[in-house]
């Protein structure tokens, strides 16, 4: 990364999916923060866009043979299942869509290649399960040599608590903690 000619930055949205951040949502973040994250999220799209500032979609696509997780889960997000779907509130404003089946969106070697391929060095970071998804891709992210951004305040969980801690192990990790307010101004 630190040969690329024109380093970019891009945003990551995780996992906002209907079976996570939905009305019938079978694994649910909190009601309250997955509407403002997503209104975060939102127009946090739009400015990354006018700033030419890549916006990357990650979902889960979970196989119907995994049994037990999908037990554990709930059988939330299964791959062509209807809770698959990103959430009717999410903009989605490009084709830069990349799934995975593993809590880390780096396991996709093919989002991994478009980072590489596009020049991206910085993240910021959006999405669902804060202590989970999120957490693990910042992880990834870190030990590749990204920087790494996570707004705070467009990530959800189940708890607020949940996002407290994930926020506080992902500073200790070297990512740096944000608002909307501080990337949309």
């Amino acid at each position: 990364m630190s040969g690329y000619r024109k380093p970019r930055k891009a945003l990551l949205i995780l996992d906002i999916q209907e079976d996570f951040t939905g009305s019938k949502a079978r694994m649910p973040v909190d009601r309250i923060q997955a509407e403002s994250m997503i209104e975060n999220v939102n127009m946090i799209s739009v400015e990354a866009r006018r700033k030419d500032i890549e916006v990357i979609y990650i979902k889960n696509g979970f196989p119907g043979y995994d049994v037990v997780g999908n037990v554990i889960r709930r059988h939330a997000a299964m791959r062509n299942s209807p809770g698959c779907a990103f959430d009717k509130r999410l903009m989605v404003i490009n084709e830069n869509i990349f799934s995975k089946c593993l809590p880390d969106a780096f396991s996709n070697r093919a989002f991994e290649m478009f980072l590489m391929n596009e020049e991206i060095n910085e993240l910021y970071m959006t999405g669902v399960f804060a202590e989970r998804c999120v957490l693990s891709t910042a992880r990834g992210a870190l030990k590749r040599g990204f920087i790494v951004h996570v707004i705070r305040d467009a990530v959800a969980s189940a708890t607020m608590a949940a996002v407290d801690r994930a926020a506080l192990k992902l500073e200790k990790l070297g990512a740096s903690i944000l608002d909307t307010a501080m990337v949309v101004s």
